[in-house]
């Protein structure tokens, strides 16, 4: 495998990580077409935040671990992702309304990374520690942060959850 520039690899981790976001997007909104109108309704507030609070870790943390060496900030990014899970949602106990106002926050903080990309492609560092930041991030990427799996995750979260108030 022939060397790649910094910024290749750089471009490569800020990708990977802004895959993963979308994937979790689109894991979100697959999770809100499959429970809507189910039991979920009426599942305290409290407990739908801690189980995105759960997920969003369970998500992030690996890719905030897989960014080391990668561009500087691009694991700040990865950490808002985890940080403000749960705020910002609303008092209602409406599932629906939580999944939705997670939906934006990751939005949002998509936003912001490619906003920041031109930025963070032209990091410089070390070449095979950036490389190997990518292949990391690719291989969660392609892995177990790809939509489906992400969905099956927070749907198993989501069983767990109902299984716990039974």
């Amino acid at each position: 495998m022939r060397d790649r520039p910094e910024h290749e690899s750089a471009q490569e981790c800020v990708d990977a990580v802004g895959q993963i976001v979308s994937n979790y997007q689109a894991a979100l909104h697959l999770f809100e077409e499959a429970v809507a109108g189910e039991v979920g309704e009426t599942v305290p507030r409290q407990l739908v935040v801690e189980l995105f609070e759960q997920a969003a870790r369970a998500v992030f943390e690996p890719v905030r671990e897989a960014c080391a060496g990668a561009p500087p900030g691009l694991d700040d990014l990865v950490t808002e992702c985890i940080a403000s899970a749960g705020r910002d949602v609303p008092v209602a106990p409406v599932l629906r309304d939580v999944v939705i106002a997670e939906r934006q926050r990751i939005a949002a903080t998509h936003s912001r990374l490619i906003r920041r990309r031109p930025r963070l492609v032209q990091a410089t560092g070390d070449r095979a520690t950036l490389a190997a930041a990518a292949r990391r991030l690719e291989d969660l990427e392609t892995g177990s942060h790809a939509a489906g799996a992400l969905f099956n995750q927070l749907l198993e979260r989501w069983r767990e959850l109902l299984r716990s108030r039974a």
